[in-house]
């Protein structure tokens, strides 16, 4: 975000949104220092070397746990998750700023520490060069139609679908990794010809573009995911942006941008009549089904974002200790509707034929339920760091090309966000570190990329 947008328009208007909220539900001075730790979260994002894991997990913790509760709050509507035994009164109210603020002063010191300590650097981008040149029109038609057939196969499946259980399994547990390829995996691929493409021609072209917004489209179809086509085609698009920005040799055009906003739009009238077929059993045709669908959709500018409810949820929960965190941390998922947040949270989520849906505590939920502010904060701290370092691995595997790795943190730091069962979380990261380091491998090789002996000067 430009300087001037950034303090001229994000900030007052953040500042206004909190006035609201107060005049509304005068929640006191714990609002305010809310809203300071989340104003001081997006200031460090501008940071000459960003990081994206943290600028991801700075934008959902605001989002989650600061925009949704001032939005709420000064328009008295009702939450949409459950909340558990959160009665709303001002002392369980206050207990809900100190354990977000908490969480909020973890990230932003974590940040700070990287900083610190080895994150100091200036960017290493410049080091490379690709061979083999920008992208043809005809490597993005071969790269969209293989896309195609890929997301058809998971439709039909099911992979990976939201909330509905595989169609067709596989031996050898093979299900896993097409499911991931799926989400996160098929995206890498495209990141890194994105990569190359923006580093050969210095821009993101109107061709790149298309074919970003083609396949997070065709992924959010597939998946029945209105997120699908904002989690892999926004963190593409910005890291392309920032590179150009800083390349300084063309001016980032308004085309992507006005692409974004068609496609994106688009593509939830598309999966939301999907969703009506999938979830309901009514024709997508259905007028009413699918005005509620659409409706939903809007709304989701609120309350997609995970984080408020699951410390409510923590917060008024009385069995709320250390060792119901490392049961929270073990638990099978298998357990599914029967688990212990669901429980907690009293998530109205039926076990339907076919279909599992859940509502998500994220990390937020998971570390508050240990229930001590200090181990609130010393969990987030050390999960920031293992987060940046995370992200320095990646960096180095896949040979600091930003685009790849812009994606990567953000799938991070959305499962994360989204979290149900941490026991998930390892094998997951695990395939995206197995897929960085061959994608790494590739770019070193026969896909075209050199070390430079000399990296150019920054000014240049």
């Amino acid at each position: 975000m430009r300087g001037r947008l950034f303090w001229w328009g994000l900030m007052p208007a953040m500042l206004l949104l909190a006035l609201a909220a107060q005049s509304s539900a005068g929640h006191g001075w714990r609002l305010w220092a809310l809203t300071a730790v989340s104003m001081g979260l997006l200031i460090l994002m501008r940071t000459t070397l960003v990081s994206w894991f943290y600028s991801f997990m700075s934008v959902f913790y605001v989002l989650g746990c600061w925009f949704k509760v001032m939005a709420h709050s000064a328009s008295d509507l009702p939450y949409v998750e459950p909340a558990g035994n959160f009665s709303g009164s001002l002392a369980e109210w206050g207990e809900y700023y100190d354990f977000a603020i908490v969480i909020g002063l973890a990230l932003l010191i974590g940040r700070v520490l990287s900083l610190m300590v080895w994150d100091r650097r200036p960017p290493h981008e410049r080091r490379w060069e690709f061979r083999a040149g920008g992208v043809t029109g005809g490597q993005w038609a071969v790269l969209i139609g293989v896309a195609a057939v890929f997301y058809l196969i998971n439709n039909v499946a099911a992979f990976f679908v939201t909330g509905v259980n595989a169609r067709v399994t596989l031996p050898f547990a093979l299900n896993a990794p097409l499911a991931f390829m799926a989400l996160i995996g098929f995206a890498m691929v495209l990141a890194t010809f994105v990569a190359r493409d923006v580093a050969a021609r210095q821009q993101m072209t109107p061709a790149a573009a298309f074919a970003i917004l083609m396949v997070a489209s065709m992924a959010s179809v597939s998946m029945a995911s209105r997120a699908a086509v904002v989690m892999q085609a926004i963190p593409i698009l910005l890291a392309a942006h920032y590179l150009q920005s800083r390349w300084g040799k063309h001016q980032f055009g308004k085309l992507p941008v006005l692409m974004l906003g068609g496609f994106v739009s688009l593509v939830l009238v598309a999966v939301s009549i999907y969703r009506v077929k999938v979830f309901s059993g009514v024709s997508g045709g259905d007028g009413e089904m699918l005005g509620f669908f659409l409706l939903e959709s809007g709304l989701l500018v609120v309350d997609r974002w995970v984080g408020a409810e699951a410390i409510m949820v923590a917060v008024a929960e009385p069995v709320r200790s250390m060792d119901l965190f490392w049961r929270l941390m073990a638990e099978d998922p298998a357990m599914g509707v029967d688990s212990i947040y669901q429980q907690l949270s009293g998530g109205k989520y039926e076990l339907l034929k076919g279909l599992t849906f859940l509502t998500l505590p994220g990390y937020f939920g998971v570390v508050s339920l240990c229930g001590e502010l200090f181990w609130v904060f010393a969990l987030v701290l050390v999960m920031t760091l293992m987060g940046l370092a995370f992200e320095a691995l990646v960096r180095r595997l896949l040979c600091h090309q930003m685009v790849p790795v812009a994606l990567i943190c953000g799938a991070v730091a959305n499962a994360l966000t989204q979290l149900s069962f941490p026991r998930l979380l390892g094998p997951f990261l695990l395939q995206m570190l197995v897929l960085a380091f061959i994608l790494g491998l590739v770019l070193r090789g026969p896909f075209g990329l050199v070390e430079q002996r000399r990296p150019v000067p920054d000014s240049v």
